[in-house]
C-alpha cells in the first residue's frame, strides 16, 4: 500500500497552478481571453467573414450575419487576427442585431501592429501574414 504524504512542495504546486491558470482570464493581452469566447454552432453557421484588411492602426474583418429566424436578434462575434502557423497577433468583438429574416454586414476592428516589433508582429510590420478567423459566435 502506497501511502501519499502532503508536504510544503504540494502546496507550492497548487499555489504556482492556481497563479498560472487566474492569469488566464479576462486581461489578455491579445484581447478576448478564450473562456470570454461563446461559440452557439448553430449561430456560427449565420456568421461569415468575407474580407480581411489591413489599416493604419491594425486589421479590419467585414462580413455578413444571417438571421434565419423570424424575431430580431442580437449577435457577440469574436475575430481572431492569426499569422498562418496559427500564432494569435490580436482578436476583436463586435455585438449588433440584425433585423429577422434579413442579412447585416458587420465589421471587427482590432487595434494592434502600431508599434512594429520583431516577432509575431512582423508579420504585420510586412503586411502579410495575417488572416482573419472566425473565432466564436454567440446568438444574445
Amino acid at each position: 500500500m502506497t501511502v501519499l504524504r502532503r508536504g510544503p512542495g504540494l502546496l507550492l504546486v497548487a499555489l504556482v497552478a492556481t497563479t498560472l491558470v487566474a492569469g488566464c482570464g479576462k486581461d489578455d493581452p491579445r484581447g478576448t481571453a478564450d473562456a470570454d469566447i461563446g461559440n452557439d454552432p448553430q449561430a456560427r453557421g449565420a456568421v461569415m467573414v468575407t474580407k480581411c484588411t489591413r489599416t493604419d492602426e491594425g486589421w479590419v474583418a467585414t462580413g455578413t450575419i444571417t438571421n434565419p429566424d423570424r424575431k430580431d436578434h442580437r449577435f457577440s462575434v469574436v475575430v481572431s487576427y492569426t499569422t498562418s502557423t496559427s500564432s494569435t497577433l490580436g482578436r476583436s468583438r463586435t455585438t449588433m442585431t440584425v433585423p429577422g429574416g434579413q442579412s447585416a454586414e458587420f465589421t471587427s476592428t482590432a487595434r494592434f501592429g502600431v508599434d512594429l516589433a520583431a516577432g509575431p508582429m512582423d508579420a504585420v510590420a510586412r503586411g502579410n501574414d495575417v488572416r482573419c478567423v472566425l473565432r466564436g459566435v454567440e446568438k444574445l
